[in-house]
């Protein structure tokens, strides 16, 4: 029995290298699909509610739902941070777009995982 709980909250306390953590926001993309076919109930959670939450990943997601191949815009960007990132930068800025990039991870793993009919459907309600 699977039971969507917004009141738990997991503290991870580690260093993953950045390209590592892209890899693995795609793979939670897919992930993510596979969870909500599954159980439909968390749907709402793991598309809706993100996304009212978070500007970023709301605009990214706009962005990528409505042009997929949209995301390949953003190979520059994610080149730049990964090479910030590499030579130790840090920021406020930099944060920010390492979250653009994480974001288009993460939705490409979705449309990856033929997601974008979940996200669109929890988006209409």
């Amino acid at each position: 029995r699977v039971v969507c709980s917004p009141d738990i909250v997991v503290a991870v306390d580690c260093v993953t290298d950045p390209l590592v953590a892209l890899h693995r926001a795609r793979a939670l993309g897919r992930s993510d699909v596979r969870f909500a076919r599954k159980h439909p109930a968390c749907a709402p959670r793991l598309f809706r509610t993100g996304m009212q939450r978070a500007r970023i990943q709301r605009a990214v997601g706009s962005l990528v739902l409505a042009a997929p191949s949209a995301a390949a815009l953003f190979r520059p960007l994610r080149r730049f941070v990964l090479g910030a990132i590499g030579r130790g930068h840090a920021g406020a800025l930099l944060y920010r777009l390492w979250l653009v990039v994480w974001a288009v991870e993460w939705w490409s793993g979705v449309l990856e995982e033929g997601g974008g009919a979940i996200v669109r459907r929890e988006l209409r309600r």
